[in-house]
Order: structure tokens, then C-alpha cells, then sequence
């Protein structure tokens, strides 16, 4: 069975509309696979949505809505990867190979592993 890593702004886009939600949904809908988060999505997933409501893109109501269906998801749906020393170490060579923020590394290591 295919896994498929999905990092932070691949899933926002699965429980906040914008450009290519679509091809998300389709990916998330189809069958037979697996879908892996890091645990560090869950807090830039959260991070991301409280920032729209800072913006007032997205009421508190909406907010906890959309946190709590994420949060529900995580524990049914995803492979979710641990973010510990190992991976952390795994990420800071990619931070000199690709000049990528330290985030972006860390999400990158862990749809390595």
C-alpha cells in the first residue's frame, strides 16, 4: 500500500478553501493508501488557522470547528510520523543542501522516513 506525506499546507488546504483544495480533496477521497503527517503539522496546522482569525478570515467559532475535525482526522485517518533527535538530525543536512527554512526541512525529513 502507497503512502502519501502530506505536509502543513498540502492538509490546510483539505479544511480551509484556496487554490488547489480540490486536487487535495480528490487525493484525500481516493482509496487504498495511506496518508502521513509529521506531529509538527498538527501545530503549524494550528498555528495557520489562528493566524486566519487574527486576519478575520476565519470566525473562533470556525476556528474550533475546523481544529476539532482536523484533530478528529489525525486520530482516524493519518500515519502520524514523530519528530524526534534522529529526525531532527536527518533535517539539518537539508537545510544546507536546499537553503529550505528549518521547518520545511524537518517536514521534508520526515516525508523521507
Amino acid at each position: 500500500m502507497i503512502t502519501l506525506f502530506f505536509d502543513t499546507s498540502a492538509v490546510v488546504k483539505r479544511y480551509h478553501s484556496e487554490i488547489g483544495s480540490e486536487v487535495i480533496d480528490e487525493i484525500f477521497d481516493r482509496r487504498g493508501q495511506n496518508l502521513a503527517i509529521s506531529y509538527w503539522t498538527v501545530l503549524e496546522f494550528t498555528v495557520a488557522m489562528s493566524a486566519r482569525t487574527r486576519r478575520k478570515q476565519l470566525s473562533r467559532n470556525a476556528l474550533n470547528e475546523v481544529v476539532s475535525r482536523f484533530l478528529k482526522d489525525v486520530l482516524d485517518n493519518f500515519v502520524i510520523i514523530s519528530v524526534n533527535d534522529e529526525l531532527i538530525a536527518t533535517a539539518s543536512p537539508l537545510a544546507v543542501e536546499y537553503a529550505l527554512p528549518s521547518a520545511d526541512c524537518l517536514q521534508l525529513a520526515c516525508g523521507k522516513s
